[in-house]
């Protein structure tokens, strides 16, 4: 799963890392701080397709569906999206991008819950694939996950969809959709590293430069 990310350089780096690609702004999106340790139930930043242009805006992290509602979900399974009716709509007409710049997971119960940051190895920034839907008081986002690849599987089994290259353009492209459960997946998982970072990350609320820096015992 994907419980906490971040968000650490300018957005206005942003339209610079997808080339070729008209950009939008809207609302307060423009207006993005540095951001640590973000977490579920906040405001995070989104880019959805607006006819030839990326929209930047601004979506809160918790998509409550008809089939469960009370229940925010922050994570959908990629193998979910294609398979169960309540989740085809969002697989058809509701999916979103979440820049990024690292995201954080924990190790099993059994490893002792240590929290681990894991980031891309080349350029500066993970394009998260999401999922959307407008809600009463807003639009709202899930990340989709899928089975983790190393070195992020030596740490969790669930990591979230990361897109590169042209696999951006495909994920928004509404002329593609997943048709069947388990579809093989047209994207290419950028590499990562992870490393161990410090547990005052595991507090929401919690917001500094530290919590990205390597972990050294005392």
């Amino acid at each position: 799963m994907c419980g906490r990310y971040t968000l650490t350089l300018p957005v206005d780096r942003l339209p610079a890392l997808w080339p070729g690609q008209a950009w939008e702004w809207a609302g307060e999106a423009a207006a993005w701080t540095p951001r640590y340790n973000i977490s579920p139930g906040e405001r995070v930043l989104t880019v959805v397709a607006r006819g030839e242009a990326a929209r930047a805006g601004l979506m809160r992290w918790g998509l409550e569906l008809p089939a469960r509602p009370g229940q925010r979900l922050i994570n959908l399974r990629w193998e979910s999206l294609a398979g169960r009716p309540g989740f085809r709509d969002l697989a058809r007409r509701g999916r979103c991008l979440l820049p990024a710049d690292g995201f954080y997971e924990w190790s099993p119960p059994a490893n002792g819950r240590l929290p681990f940051r894991c980031v891309p190895r080349e350029g500066p920034v993970l394009w998260l694939a999401g999922v959307y839907r407008i809600l009463a008081d807003g639009p709202a986002v899930a990340i989709v996950t899928v089975p983790a690849v190393e070195p992020v599987a030596a740490v969790h089994a669930r990591m979230p969809l990361a897109l590169e290259g042209a696999g951006l353009k495909h994920w928004l492209d509404p002329a593609w959709e997943p048709r069947q459960a388990g579809e093989t997946l047209p994207f290419a998982t950028p590499p990562l590293s992870c490393y161990r970072v410090s547990s005052r990350v595991n507090r929401a609320g919690v917001e500094d430069p530290g919590l990205i820096r390597p972990w050294e015992a005392s």
